[in-house]
């Protein structure tokens, strides 16, 4: 019992920061490892469907939903600009916790999206540049895909 409530008085003394925008590497069973905070984006297009990606955000026990949300959406408009596809629809959100005990639930943010070419006829379609844009300089993040749009 010591043992436990010294991990946890030292994890929120030294370690209450929110997970920061990065890839996700799994190492969800060493959650008071020295590689804590845990989390961030992942992604993977669909064999199926044409532009069409699932996109992950992971984030650890001190990471706002809100902020989750927002890493996941930067992470799904750097895809589509990447791909020289400057307009995004979001097919599908989710919003889940995963159980963390004595320490707050961990966000997971999933999107599904297509990355388009034209919004043209598409009510659901966004600006990616705009959103990419707004969202990276509310976090005063320097991260630019390379497409012509963004100069």
């Amino acid at each position: 019992m010591k043992k436990l409530l010294a991990i946890a008085l030292t994890l929120l003394l030294s370690a209450c920061n929110s997970t920061p925008y990065q890839e996700d590497v799994d190492n969800s069973d060493k959650l008071f490892s020295e590689d804590y905070p845990v989390g961030g984006y992942s992604s993977e297009k669909s064999t199926l469907i044409p532009n069409q990606y699932i996109v992950m955000f992971r984030g650890n026990p001190f990471t706002p939903s809100e902020t989750a949300d927002d890493y996941a959406m930067i992470r799904a408009t750097a895809i589509c600009l990447e791909q020289t596809m400057p307009f995004i629809e979001v097919l599908e959100y989710n919003l889940t916790y995963i159980h963390v005990p004595i320490l707050n639930n961990k966000p997971v943010v999933r999107y599904r999206i297509t990355c388009l070419d034209t919004d043209k006829g598409n009510v659901l379609a966004k600006d990616a540049v705009e959103v990419y844009k707004r969202l990276t300089s509310m976090y005063a993040m320097t991260l630019m895909p390379k497409h012509n749009r963004m100069n």
